[in-house]
This record gives C-alpha cells, sequence and structure tokens, in this order.
C-alpha cells in the first residue's frame, strides 16, 4: 500500500473508535449495555421471520442499543427507544467529531 491509507486503515480506525465508545456492557449507566445474545436461525424450533437473526438484549429482555458499521462507515446508532437512540448517536459523535471524523447521522 506503500505511504497512501488504504481501506484497512480507516476500518481499523472506525473499529476502534466504536470499542471506545461503546463502553462496558456491563456497566447499567451505559446506553449501549447489554447482557445476553440472542441467536434466532432458521432450523431453529422457535425460529421467527420477523426478527433479526443475531440480537443483542438487555436483561429486560429488550433490545440493546448498537450502531452499525458498513467498511469505513458507522451509520446511525439504534435503540430500542427513541431517547435510547439519541443518546447512542450523541456517545458515538463526541469522540468521532473529536478524532476529525466525520458524523452524518442523517444517512
Amino acid at each position: 500500500m506503500g505511504l497512501r491509507p488504504s481501506p484497512y486503515v480507516s476500518f481499523r480506525g472506525t473499529l476502534w473508535l466504536k470499542e471506545e465508545s461503546h463502553g462496558d456492557p456491563s456497566d447499567p449507566e451505559n446506553v449501549f449495555r447489554w447482557e445476553r445474545v440472542e441467536l434466532n436461525l432458521p432450523g431453529q424450533e422457535d425460529y421467527a421471520l420477523h426478527k433479526s437473526w443475531v440480537s443483542k438484549r438487555r436483561s429486560d429482555g429488550s433490545l440493546a442499543a448498537d450502531s452499525i458499521s458498513f467498511v469505513d462507515d458507522i451509520r446511525g446508532p439504534t435503540g430500542p427507544t427513541e431517547a435510547d437512540a439519541r443518546q447512542a448517536s450523541q456517545v458515538m459523535a463526541k469522540p468521532a467529531a473529536w478524532r476529525g471524523i466525520q458524523d452524518a447521522t442523517r444517512k
């Protein structure tokens, strides 16, 4: 790759940002907290078409807040409620802006 930035470097930076901003999943004050991973795979007896195959769940059974990554772009954080989604967006945007990574949640 020489001295030019590669896609790997860009992707690695976004993964570091995501790991840092998500914090400790067992902290009850963390918006990205989760307790267990739920699998809903084809072939299981309780498979449901309307559910995702893999999801993080909180202790009360609700979906956990998370963010979705596409190659070198972290797309909009998600949450079980509008307030959690907004808080997750803020938690992701602040360290991104500090590092000079563009954040466009409207995407």
